[in-house]
């Protein structure tokens, strides 16, 4: 069957993706487009389960036992410190190929705890299992069925107000910046030092750099973007945002499972920081980029509500791995934060455009 080309979208064959981590089976033929600046899937529609929390039921039923033993695990280390990293160490040493850094700084916080080995009572009580899964579950939406039209969906979200101003060499201090925001643009980059020869650098949510083949930095400035802004602006092109059932249709195509990528321990998937290789920002079996960073939120058709992180809050609550990685659960729900106003130009806000067909 020969499917039409959508006005304005140039054909460019079919794909199949997998999901993160390797080895999954791959999704569905998927037509591809280019079109405005970038590709595009068309994803096919259908009815779909979706969600995860249902009534008087626990919020850990569905999930493998050795990823709710590890969650159990690392609530233990919260109340229990000192035996905690006592378990901790005794595990490391047992490994040949535990770094001896890590080892040493084992050895050193374990010497430290013996001082102090159990948390306060009130930290202790609010990181039992059952405290931790009631916290979880108003995170996670409720389980639910929902009819989902085909859309063309753009793969890779974009930032929220970004706007190239020109370049910078920052060996001559020769630019081709607009004038309307070189004074300020250049005063960030001023804040921001030197910058590494292949490298790039972010003020967040005012200006961000990135080194060019020809050796200057191309520069971009973050423009102040509020939702209602962003939804008209999307509008005047025919494009929308998706919803929440859209969204977690496109991260996890229906799967019943908690991550795109199934039950498999988050633990043990590869998590790119900095330099390090990212198995997450490959395409999910959908064809899209989805879910792969926690510092990203990509904005849904609800100004109340993103998906697929947190702003990176995770990654700094010292709690574990699971606690660390489910906001890039298809069914995570991040609230928005009062205290950023309703400017989305931040940094940690990415939106990605739609057509429903």
């Amino acid at each position: 069957m020969t499917r039409p080309t959508p006005p304005d979208f140039e054909p460019l064959g079919e794909l199949r993706c997998h999901d993160a981590p390797p080895g999954r089976e791959p999704g569905p033929a998927l037509a591809l487009f280019r079109g405005f600046g970038a590709e595009f899937v068309l994803v096919p529609g259908g009815e779909v389960e979706l969600g995860w929390t249902e009534p008087r039921r626990s919020v850990y039923a569905g999930m493998p036992a050795h990823v709710v033993a590890g969650i159990e695990a690392d609530l233990f280390g919260i109340r229990h410190p000192l035996e905690g990293h006592r378990r901790w160490l005794a595990d490391a040493e047992a490994s040949p190929d535990t770094d001896p850094m890590l080892l040493a700084w084992l050895r050193d916080r374990v010497a430290v705890l013996a001082a102090e080995p159990d948390a306060d009572p009130e930290l202790a009580d609010a990181f039992t299992l059952d405290a931790y899964g009631a916290r979880l579950a108003q995170n996670l939406s409720p389980a639910r069925r929902a009819e989902i039209g085909p859309m063309l969906v753009e793969r890779v979200p974009r930032p929220i107000g970004r706007r190239r101003l020109g370049t910078y060499d920052d060996a001559t201090g020769e630019h081709t910046l607009d004038a309307e925001h070189a004074r300020q643009a250049l005063a960030a980059i001023e804040r921001l030092g030197p910058i590494e020869g292949n490298g790039s650098a972010r003020l967040v949510g005012v200006v961000e750099l990135r080194r060019r083949p020809s050796g200057d930095l191309e520069v971009f400035w973050e423009e102040e973007t509020t939702h209602p802004e962003l939804v008209d602006a999307l509008a005047a092109d025919g494009f929308a945002l998706p919803t929440e059932d859209e969204w977690e249709y496109l991260c996890g195509g229906g799967s019943r499972t908690l991550f795109r990528w199934g039950d498999a321990d988050p633990g043990d998937t590869t998590y790119g920081y900095g330099s390090e290789p990212d198995v997450l920002i490959e395409p999910n079996r959908m064809g899209v980029q989805i879910a792969w960073d926690q510092f990203k939120q990509e904005v849904t058709a609800d100004p109340a509500l993103a998906k697929g992180g947190d702003g990176g809050g995770s990654l700094h609550d010292d709690v574990g791995w699971f606690h660390q990685t489910v906001p890039l659960s298809t069914f995570h729900r991040s609230w928005a934060d009062p205290r950023l106003g309703e400017n989305l130009a931040t940094g940690y806000y990415v939106h990605r455009r739609i057509v429903r067909l």
